[in-house]
């Protein structure tokens, strides 16, 4: 999570109507609770001007009944922060290392997603029933077979090729120990099944070295693809 402050007004609001348990709320309030937070934790938000976009929020967040959707969307409006994800958005996770606290945001996107879309851990069990420290963080063109193969002019070129959104899944963390530092060509077809829930391409010429940009261009896109399906309200 790229930050605990969007848990705050969504907290309040529970408090606010005394709210137990997500059976209390309606289809449409979870719907706006969570298309809210995925789309401030995103964005950052709350980085800027914390206490005061928080004490506007938490006020809005009282005077209503329901979780009021459109008045917090109006108050970052107010604050000229973005109130869509664009393809645009999800496509500069090529150019960030999401290894590091600034690709944080893309890669609890990623994530998310993939629990949404029932993506399994390449072990037989749902992402969604694993918890976080019995996953890995794994190169889908693994670091090792890169750092050989790459000749980018400057390190952090480097890094970025390597560690950038489109490269990286989750999976089990015994299973990513087992592929080392296999290139896709060597293992992906014993994952397949697994592998195309996490938005790999199953054509195997786009596991090659020679087409790694256009692999990374085909995932990034198929991520976005899949959070626009699963968060259309807050995808353009």
């Amino acid at each position: 999570m790229p930050s605990q402050t969007p848990l705050i007004p969504i907290s309040a609001y529970f408090y606010h109507k005394d709210i137990n348990s997500l059976d209390e709320l309606d289809s449409t309030d979870i719907e706006n609770i969570i298309n809210w937070f995925m789309l401030v934790s995103f964005n950052g938000y709350y980085s800027s001007q914390t206490d005061t976009k928080l004490d506007k929020d938490l006020e809005v967040i009282k005077e209503n009944i329901y979780f009021p959707w459109d008045k917090l969307l109006e108050n970052m409006q107010n604050k000229k922060a973005k109130v869509k994800i664009t393809l645009n958005d999800i496509m500069k996770g090529l150019s960030l290392n999401v290894l590091r606290l600034q690709g944080r945001s893309h890669l609890f996107l990623l994530y998310t997603i993939l629990v949404k879309k029932g993506a399994d851990d390449w072990n037989g069990m749902l992402l969604s029933r694993r918890k976080l420290a019995e996953l890995a963080r794994h190169h889908i063109f693994p670091k090792e077979y890169l750092e050989q193969n790459l000749n980018p002019d400057d390190q952090d070129t480097k890094e970025i090729l390597i560690n950038n959104l489109a490269n990286i899944t989750f999976i089990h963390k015994d299973i990513n120990s087992e592929i080392e530092d296999k290139p896709p060509h060597e293992y992906l077809n014993d994952y397949i099944d697994s592998a195309k829930k996490h938005f790999i391409p199953i054509d195997s010429n786009l596991w090659k070295i020679e087409q790694y940009t256009t692999f990374l261009e085909y995932r990034i896109r198929q991520i976005y693809l899949a959070g626009k399906e699963i968060f259309g309200g807050i995808f353009e």
